[in-house]
């Protein structure tokens, strides 16, 4: 098997894990080190990155990473803290779901983002695009 895969046999559990940037890092690793979410999605794997838990701590912007591709997912949770939470004004964000990002205090966000379009200028900066993203409010 590849990298990064464990056969599963009836009984075994499956560990969670983040994959920031779309590396695999294993939940037990000693001295790896995970990178925590400062607003950049990276939208860089169609397997997807999967974020740590983020507590908001201000408002909060949220953008895309210019190594972005169309196709890429991430997977985040936030705890707003009563500040605002904005998309990047620059892309189309369209939330195919029900709930809308919840920016009272101790409002829990499962968010996931797909980029669905994006465009680029000549020196690979992310100008414009379309991210699907959906929205579960206190889960």
């Amino acid at each position: 098997m590849g990298a990064g895969f464990k056969r599963l046999s009836n009984g075994d559990t499956i560990e969670p894990f983040c994959s920031p940037n779309g590396k695999y890092v294993p939940p037990d690793e000693v001295g790896q080190s995970v990178p925590v979410f400062a607003g950049e999605l990276a939208l860089n794997n169609p397997i997807g990155t999967i974020w740590p838990d983020y507590v908001q701590a201000g408002a909060l912007a949220i953008s895309v990473g210019n190594d972005a591709q169309p196709g890429g997912c991430d997977s985040l949770r936030i705890t707003a803290d009563g500040n605002t939470i904005t998309l990047d004004a620059a892309l189309t964000w369209v939330n195919i779901g029900s709930d809308s990002i919840g920016t009272t205090a101790a409002d829990v966000n499962e968010l996931i983002f797909f980029a669905k379009f994006l465009t680029f200028n000549s020196a690979g900066v992310v100008t414009g695009g379309t991210i699907l993203y959906s929205v579960k409010l206190n889960p």
